[in-house]
């Protein structure tokens, strides 16, 4: 699996087109915490980098 991302990393750079960089959160109370920051700094760091990110926080196990 990790040599099939890094040839896709390889030909996305080569073609010179941006990622879609997609992480969900599914939080099970009502809010999120400190380990959450880990995940949402690096997609920061895709978003500066010019990269397309999806960022969706779930609601239903919080309920």
């Amino acid at each position: 699996m990790a040599d099939e991302l890094r040839q896709r990393l390889v030909e996305a750079q080569n073609e010179g087109r941006g990622l879609r960089v997609y992480c969900g959160y599914d939080p099970t109370r009502s809010d999120l915490h400190l380990g959450h920051t880990i995940t949402m700094r690096k997609l920061r760091q895709f978003q500066e980098l010019g990269h397309e990110v999806t960022f969706l926080i779930g609601t239903y196990t919080s309920l």
